[in-house]
């Protein structure tokens, strides 16, 4: 079952949730979770994170910085085991004070959502890729694949001159359009988690 609205009259789908509020639930157990998968640590040594389609591996990273460091990477599923209704990255411990959508840089700046063409979604550290010729981001991107059971995957990356992986996962296909993502932060402005939002939970 779906959580958008859809207006009877035009069909538009529409999403009711307080969103803010949702993303707080997520991070403090929602009661929607059916299955919580902790995958390991996410390798972000550059500090910079994009979200794409696993063969868009060029897209640029969001605004706001991280930690360069590896970060624990949590995904959370409902009744179906296999697709994703959250993604949580954790970057620090403490008391969240503000949830603010997470920006992307131009020339997607004005994009306040995740869009996806494909079915699989990949997260991944800007600096590593950035300066990859494209053969070598076809290499990687054929190695960015799930089983049809897997709701998600750190698949590390061979060949390069430093560890590296990236995140991959299989978002509730309910969201659509609807895909978006948020930082959680702490009383300074610094971000304590990054949430990508599938439009599963209410």
């Amino acid at each position: 079952m779906t959580i958008l609205a859809e207006n009877p009259e035009t069909g538009e789908l529409t999403d009711p949730r307080d969103l803010p509020r949702t993303i707080r639930a997520l991070l403090q157990g929602h009661p929607q979770v059916r299955r919580v998968h902790e995958l390991g640590k996410l390798r972000l040594s550059g500090g910079e994170v994009s979200i794409a389609d696993t063969n868009h591996l060029h897209k640029q990273p969001l605004v706001r910085s991280v930690p360069r460091r590896q970060h624990p990477v949590t995904l959370l599923c409902g009744d179906d085991p296999t697709e994703v209704g959250a993604v949580v990255v954790r970057f620090g411990e403490g008391e969240v004070a503000t949830v603010e959508r997470a920006l992307n840089t131009f020339p997607y700046d004005e994009d306040d959502r995740l869009r996806l063409k494909g079915t699989l979604c990949a997260v991944f550290d800007y600096r590593t890729v950035r300066n990859l010729h494209e053969p070598e981001r076809e290499r990687i991107s054929a190695l960015l694949v799930l089983g049809d059971e897997q709701p998600g995957a750190l698949i590390a990356i061979p060949g390069l001159s430093r560890p590296w992986n990236v995140l991959v996962f299989r978002p509730a296909l309910d969201g659509d359009t609807f895909y978006s993502m948020w930082w959680a932060l702490d009383g300074e402005g610094s971000p304590l988690a990054l949430v990508i939002d599938c439009a599963l939970f209410a």
